[in-house]
């Protein structure tokens, strides 16, 4: 039996996260979960896996991505950023790290 390795355009996905120190919370996270919907969607339509959580913690906020490109310099990571510059936030962004996707080839 020969097993198949995924290659990059396979079935790998690609995770990473933001960690924030939002100030206002509530006034800014309700334009990011739109903003994460509103790409969720996009991906749907064009047959693309991208899915992001927002995990709210009283220390930190955190939104996780997990898409089929490991590109951060998309339009949903400016339009985050740019979000996140209005609220005086202060965050970083992890490294993408590869996980195995879906076996559904």
């Amino acid at each position: 039996m020969i097993s198949k390795t995924p290659g990059p355009k396979d079935n790998w996905l690609w995770a990473y996260a933001y960690d924030i120190t939002l100030p206002e919370p509530e006034v800014h996270l309700p334009t990011i979960q739109e903003l994460l919907e509103r790409r969720r969607a996009e991906a749907v339509a064009h047959a693309r896996k991208w899915a992001a959580q927002v995990v709210v913690d009283p220390q930190v906020t955190r939104i996780l991505v997990v898409s089929d490109s490991p590109e951060q310099d998309q339009e949903i990571n400016r339009s985050i950023e740019a979000e996140l510059a209005t609220s005086n936030a202060t965050w970083v962004v992890t490294e993408p790290m590869e996980v195995a996707g879906d076996d559904d080839d």
